[in-house]
């Protein structure tokens, strides 16, 4: 984070205490529990493009309990990273809708 310009001097307590369970593939973005008194537990969301000191789930449960209720807008407020090409032109989509029992 330092290469891309933050000052880690001013970064919340989260980002230099807590514990890395999960990133983004292929992105420096991270899921962050925090350790502090304050934060333990919570899960935060280290994005290098739109940096946010706030929590984004209050504990583990919490986090799977969104991405479960709506896999496509979760991912899409992680920013945008899930996009599907068909290969051949530049054409990408984007999910907006995770269809649980889709008939095929």
């Amino acid at each position: 984070m330092e290469a891309m310009g933050m000052d880690v001097d001013e970064m919340p307590g989260w980002f230099s205490s807590g514990v890395v369970v999960g990133r983004i593939p292929h992105s420096a973005n991270y899921f962050v529990i925090g350790t502090t008194d304050h934060e333990s537990g919570k899960i935060f969301y280290l994005d290098h493009d739109d940096f946010i000191e706030e929590p984004i789930a209050e504990d583990a449960e919490a986090l799977i309990a969104a991405l479960l209720a709506d896999p496509a807008q979760f991912l899409y407020d992680r920013g945008c990273y899930t996009r599907y090409s068909d290969g051949t032109t530049d054409r990408q989509w984007i999910p907006k809708q995770y269809l649980n029992e889709a008939s095929s």
